[in-house]
């Protein structure tokens, strides 16, 4: 299964990753895919976390240990 991420807000989401051109808006509900490498390079990113944390988003596709 491919690795997704959701807007589980509701507002509109940015996440940017500039390292590998990514630049998307998560309108509420909305799902993306994500490529392996836009994962790793978002999951280092300290506001991709606190976005995770504080419920606005949700990956699927990805274990909970990770």
């Amino acid at each position: 299964m491919a690795i997704q991420v959701k807007n589980i807000s509701t507002c509109i989401v940015a996440l940017q990753a500039p390292g590998v051109k990514f630049n998307r808006e998560l309108t509420p509900g909305r799902t993306i895919p994500l490529t392996q490498e836009e994962y790793d390079e978002l999951s280092y990113d300290v506001g991709f976390s606190a976005l995770i944390n504080g419920h606005y988003i949700k990956l699927i596709g990805v274990d909970e240990e990770k």
